[in-house]
């Protein structure tokens, strides 16, 4: 869409912001299913409606409460969905968010220059090393109780079922190829240099801040239900975008990690890592 174009290219916060948040927002919805009652989805269904009304206004300003009022009803569609139509809701809007994801990364990529995919030894091992501890680790420090069914297509359409297939290999494409893109630009280069400079992009990546990076690592792996794993991959990754000056390999990284972590799933039906 032009307005998105044109904002990333204004703004070089937009860029690296939007995606990730509009992503996230898709996720709540994806995430949110018959047997789901807790309070925080419905303050994440307000902040999204809330972001989604604000973002239409722009498109059409002259509409003013006509388009506010049809953003509303289409927010309030997708992200009541799997509530109104079924567990199955999920799956697909899962897949959705993916296709959304992809089209965010090839809106930006022109105004992200750090968000190159850069394939290294160092990548590689880091990648390799941080699946290896995100699953062997997992049994060795308490995680908060998950309340809600896990990500299983194959329990959702049956065993055997083609749907539940394309399901996971949609998931397992998502997690490795459009993830790391959106999540290493927001955390590894903006917030990061954010939090230490409000003029970014004049802070080199390669510059540590002991602060900002641990106070980064903390947030990145919160975001996790295996936190502390989370917390241990945010200051690996990082690690590579200060000793590479770059973010392709922390991007790799994390695609090469997320990769095994979805093909271990489904091997070995290990669903709490989705």
């Amino acid at each position: 869409m032009t307005y998105f174009r044109e904002k990333s290219k204004t703004s070089p916060i937009y860029a690296r912001v939007a995606p990730l948040v509009v992503f996230l927002l898709i996720t709540t919805a994806a995430g949110l299913d018959a047997h789901t009652s807790k309070l925080w989805v419905y303050f994440a269904k307000v902040f999204a409606g809330a972001f989604f009304v604000w973002e239409m206004r722009s498109f059409v300003p002259e509409l003013k409460w006509a388009i506010d009022l049809n953003a509303l009803i289409i927010g309030v569609v997708i992200f009541s969905a799997p509530a109104l139509l079924g567990e199955s809701t999920r799956f697909w809007l899962y897949s959705a968010k993916i296709f959304v994801g992809a089209w965010l990364v090839w809106e930006t990529r022109a105004f992200v220059p750090e968000m190159r995919w850069v394939i290294s030894w160092e990548a590689i091992a880091v990648g390799i090393g941080i699946f290896f501890m995100w699953v062997f680790l997992d049994p060795f420090y308490p995680q908060a109780k998950v309340t809600s069914p896990f990500w299983n297509p194959f329990t959702e359409f049956g065993e055997n079922s083609s749907t539940a297939w394309l399901l996971a290999i949609v998931r397992i494409f998502g997690m490795t190829v459009i993830v790391p893109p959106l999540e290493e630009v927001f955390y590894r280069s903006f917030l990061y240099r954010y939090f230490v400079r409000t003029n970014f992009l004049e802070m080199p990546l390669n510059r540590f801040h002991p602060t900002s990076f641990l106070v980064i690592a903390i947030i990145f792996g919160v975001q996790h239900q295996q936190w502390l794993a989370g917390i241990l991959c945010g200051f690996a990754y990082h690690w590579l975008v200060i000793r590479k000056n770059r973010l392709g390999d922390a991007m790799t990284a994390h695609a090469i990690t997320n990769f095994l972590l979805g093909v271990w799933v489904v091997w070995k039906g290990d669903w709490k890592f989705f």
